[in-house]
């Protein structure tokens, strides 16, 4: 009887072990990445702006912090993104008539999103289906107040 139960309390032993009940891939990818230099740290939560619905990244929180109006007529809009390693923002120009937008700065803080980019190109067609198009579309119903 002896031989049976020490072979299965070894195993029992083994499994336990290799069990972590606090172990969670995004904070340890969010440990390896920050260790790398690789994302920038997540920020507290804002109750800043508005939050948004952004079925295009399921994973990740989208506030809408800032809408004004440019002189062309189109929509400048500043974004927050918080996912599950990262907090990082984004300033889109968005044309709601011909649905079509594009990048003016983006970074880790806004710090770095304010600055106007040396070259922001061209206006994108939005697909409908990408973050971009989540804040458009929430921009878009919002407009400038």
């Amino acid at each position: 009887m002896k031989i049976v139960l020490i072979p299965f309390l070894g195993i029992a032993m083994l499994v336990g072990c290799g069990q972590n009940d606090e172990y969670n891939p995004d904070v340890e990818m969010a440990k390896i990445r920050a260790e790398e230099g690789l994302d920038s740290p997540i920020l507290e939560p804002t109750s800043e702006g508005f939050a948004i619905s952004a079925p295009s990244d399921p994973g990740a929180s989208y506030r809408i912090l800032r809408i004004n109006k440019r002189a062309n007529g189109n929509l400048e809009v500043l974004s927050r993104r918080d996912g599950p390693s990262s907090t990082s923002f984004a300033r889109r120009e968005i044309s709601c008539g011909t649905y079509t937008y594009r990048y003016l700065g983006e970074g880790d803080t806004r710090e770095e999103v304010a600055p106007n980019s040396q070259n922001p190109g061209k206006m994108s067609q939005l697909t409908g289906t990408s973050a971009s198009s989540d804040v458009a579309n929430a921009a878009c119903r919002k407009g400038a107040k």
